[in-house]
């Protein structure tokens, strides 16, 4: 991923507040965090390689809206707490063999999602009603058996101008098609946060000291600050609304 420069992001984040002002989060953090804000939600070029697949958390622990500038790629997801493994290390090293990425499929199923295009025509995919127990998809180049009634999404992010929307939580696989003339995908992403839903800010507190917990790299910089803003400021603030 990759960030733009100011004019160019401020054109993009300009646009995006415009014509999807519903797909924004607009997060009050104290003055001296505005440079994190803007990390974390602000818009970000990505580029997925046709013959690459990654997995794991949303940056930051945050939910995801994912636009597509061209090309195809596959995305499946499966809530982090219905993963084998009692930390998110466990999870990822289960998940790095083949066996525990088969488990990752079954519990994966092509589920509800929302798309939606810049120039605001708004379509609702649901799941079409499927005759069959499995279906077969392409994820990391592999042909994997899939269980249609799973636990968690997945699909293939194909239409040039749709947004696809991930909610905190999940662990997420992005895997190019692997096919052999193709050149990948890519397009924008920015970080999306229901800072009223105790329930989206308490998935985004575990994954974001699961990744504390597994990287020690992340000890330092952004991710403890980011931590400390959902314990004293953006949490207590949910927790009073949901009072009242």
């Amino acid at each position: 991923m990759a960030c733009y420069r100011p004019l160019v992001h401020k054109q993009i984040t300009t646009n995006l507040r415009k014509y999807l002002p519903n797909m924004q989060s607009f997060v009050a953090l104290p003055t001296e965090q505005e440079a994190l804000k803007e990390d974390i939600f602000s818009p970000q070029h990505w580029a997925n390689a046709e013959h690459h697949m990654c997995m794991g958390p949303s940056p930051y622990g945050i939910g995801e809206a994912r636009y597509l500038a061209g090309g195809s790629y596959i995305i499946a997801g499966v809530l982090m707490e219905k993963l084998p493994g009692k930390t998110l290390l466990d999870k990822n090293d289960r998940l790095m063999t083949d066996a525990g990425l088969k488990v990752f499929l079954e519990k994966v199923t092509r589920s509800k999602y929302v798309m939606l295009d810049l120039g605001m025509l708004i379509s609702f995919l649901a799941a079409k009603p499927v005759s069959l127990v499995t279906i077969t998809i392409n994820l990391g180049g592999l042909q994997w058996q899939v269980n249609t009634k799973g636990e968690g999404f997945w699909l293939q992010h194909e239409a040039a101008g749709s947004c696809l929307l991930i909610p905190p939580g999940y662990m997420v696989a992005v895997s190019g098609n692997y096919a052999k003339n193709e050149d990948g995908s890519n397009g924008l992403r920015w970080g999306l946060l229901d800072v009223e839903s105790s329930t989206q800010l308490g998935m985004c507190e575990k994954v974001v000291e699961g990744i504390i917990e597994a990287y020690p790299a992340c000890n330092e910089g952004d991710y403890p600050v980011w931590l400390q803003c959902l314990r004293r400021h953006l949490s207590p603030g949910a927790a009073a609304l949901s009072s009242c």
